[in-house]
């Protein structure tokens, strides 16, 4: 019993000891980032490529956004109904624009599919974006 024990200890270190950073490494991260905005909620976040540089790691991802409010054009895309300020301009310039939902309403249940690219680095603790 004792020598099992040892042994999944031993595979346990040898798995958390990745030299590439998964999925989990970025998700901390992106949940506050879009956690300040109240009108919606990131779901279903998979790594979808990666490439060792080296000095860094490229992640790319895939998650979706779903609205949780309902917001007219307006609302959504030119006030903080959905999103405050920095995190509505980033939905505005980069995800509205790719998911054809800008300049539209938004209702409780629409999905913004996101595509993303992240460079990760190796800090003291753990991965993180730069």
């Amino acid at each position: 019993m004792r020598n099992i024990a040892m042994i999944l200890l031993l595979v346990g270190f040898i798995v958390g000891c990745s030299s590439k950073p998964d999925v989990g490494d970025i998700e901390s991260q992106l949940r506050q980032g879009w956690g300040v905005c109240q009108g919606l909620k990131l779901t279903e976040l998979k790594k979808t490529n990666g490439v060792d540089r080296g000095d860094s790691y490229d992640m790319a991802v895939s998650f979706k956004l779903v609205v949780t409010k309902n917001a007219t054009a307006e609302e959504a895309w030119y006030s903080d109904a959905i999103c405050p300020m920095p995190g509505m301009l980033e939905l505005l310039w980069v995800y509205g624009k790719a998911d054809k939902k800008f300049r539209t309403p938004l209702k409780v249940g629409d999905v913004i599919n996101v595509n993303d690219t992240f460079t990760m680095v190796k800090s003291e603790k753990g991965w993180i974006t730069k």
